[in-house]
């Protein structure tokens, strides 16, 4: 007999007796025996994370921690979506990550998650919303044909571009006219730079990750 099975069969035990503990130990029959789940007595607050990942089936729309777990439906039941009910503020990034096609540019966050619109389905990439201001340099990395030379953060990213020459050939294959802006600004970073009027690139995608991390509160992304 195998550990999930010994494991199982001491759930159901509990179960039989009235002493099996919901409060700490619903996710556990959510994994291992979701024909005994009981939607009043399970702990959505805190384990609901386990109810869309291992019997999506049985995910309550009414009790579910949207608010927490919000991500977990978009990995793995996209099918359950609710989009009324799903936190776009803390995890638009998994929408656009796991499940593109339930993307909703009115209700995503732009400002903490445009990176992962680029990365991910770049196809949904909305111009006017897109943070240029701290995202740009996603742009220039995962979908070039999507770069705007007027609303690209030079200052701070132009030499993430300047130096990147792979980043500068894909841009010439999407658009050669972008491709020959881009070119006008780069001569012009280039001799600023020269000229020490520019402080030394920094690695916005770090920067970025920070910022990121403290918006969310140090919660990691899934």
């Amino acid at each position: 007999m195998n550990k999930k099975n010994d494991i199982k069969e001491e759930i159901i035990k509990d179960l039989k007796k009235g002493k099996f503990d919901w409060q700490n130990c619903s996710w556990a029959v959510a994994k291992y025996c979701p024909d005994k789940f009981d939607k009043e007595k399970y702990n959505w607050q805190n384990h609901s994370m386990e109810v869309a990942k291992y019997c999506p089936e049985k995910l309550d729309s009414e009790r579910y921690n949207w608010e927490d777990y919000s991500w977990a439906v978009a990995k793995y039941c996209p099918d359950k979506f609710d989009k009324e009910k799903y936190n776009w503020q803390n995890h638009s990034y998994a929408v656009a990550k796991y499940c593109p096609d339930k993307f909703d540019k009115e209700k995503y966050n732009w400002q903490n998650h445009s990176m992962e619109v680029a990365e991910y389905c770049p196809e949904k990439l909305d111009k006017e919303k897109y943070n240029w201001k701290y995202c740009s340099w996603a742009v220039a990395e995962y979908c070039p044909e999507k770069l705007d030379e007027e609303k690209y953060n030079w200052r701070q990213d132009g030499q993430y571009i300047l130096n990147n020459k792979t980043v500068l050939k894909r841009i010439k294959k999407y658009n050669k006219k972008t491709y020959n802006n881009i070119l006008k600004k780069i001569k012009i970073l280039k001799k600023e730079t020269e000229n020490g009027k520019r402080n030394r690139f920094t690695k916005t995608r770090r920067l970025y990750r920070a910022f990121d991390t403290i918006r969310n509160k140090g919660k990691k992304r899934n």
